[in-house]
């Protein structure tokens, strides 16, 4: 109660907003935080999440789902150095770890979330192997689709974290000897990437 003897805010319960009906705070949500054909660039290192998925426990489960995964993110790695991934901010990165493992959004429907992602640069076994570290502890990568088939460096990030996902219960020392035997077959072909 205020200190006129007015309701207060807290007085209230719940907001408004909070107790439509799920199929009706889906579409709010969506209009808040989808942004079409858009594409969402991740240029800053630790990217915040929408303002609205910040202001409650309940929107947040609620609409974090529907921002990651119907929206499409991109980002540029240079000389494959995308450690940045894998360290976002604790915030985004608990968001993406969520998704990755669930897949699901509020309103309980399936999908994958859409991060597209451009090499430039060239060829750095090291900042490769950098990255692939943290991609190993954490047993997943933020960056996980990409179509290889036109670019041999980005066909070779690929191998390398597909190799790292599928020795995600293996030790770090393990998923280094099956790198350094990709990193042997890619110089090879290769002398960029000695």
């Amino acid at each position: 109660m205020a200190p006129d003897g007015s309701k207060s805010r807290t007085d209230e319960g719940a907001s408004r907003l909070l107790s439509l009906p799920a199929e009706l705070r889906n579409r709010i949500w969506r209009y808040a935080v989808v942004f079409g054909e858009v594409t969402i660039t991740v240029a800053d290192p630790h990217p915040k999440t929408p303002a609205l998925v910040r202001t409650c426990g309940q929107a947040r489960n609620e609409a974090i789902g529907i921002w990651l995964l119907e929206n499409t993110f991109s980002t540029t790695i240079h000389n494959c150095d995308g450690s940045w991934t894998t360290g976002t901010g604790v915030e985004f990165d608990s968001v993406v770890a969520t998704a990755f493992r669930t897949g699901a959004v509020g309103d309980g429907s399936q999908g994958e979330y859409h991060w597209k992602f451009q090499l430039v640069g060239g060829p750095h076994w090291g900042n490769l192997l950098t990255w692939m570290k943290p991609v190993h502890g954490k047993g997943y990568s933020t960056l996980k689709n990409g179509d290889p088939s036109w670019d041999p460096v980005l066909k070779v990030v690929m191998a390398a974290l597909s190799a790292v996902a599928g020795m995600k219960e293996r030790t770090w020392a393990d998923v280094e000897v099956v790198l350094e035997h990709l990193h042997m077959g890619v110089a090879a072909s290769d002398i960029a990437w000695s």
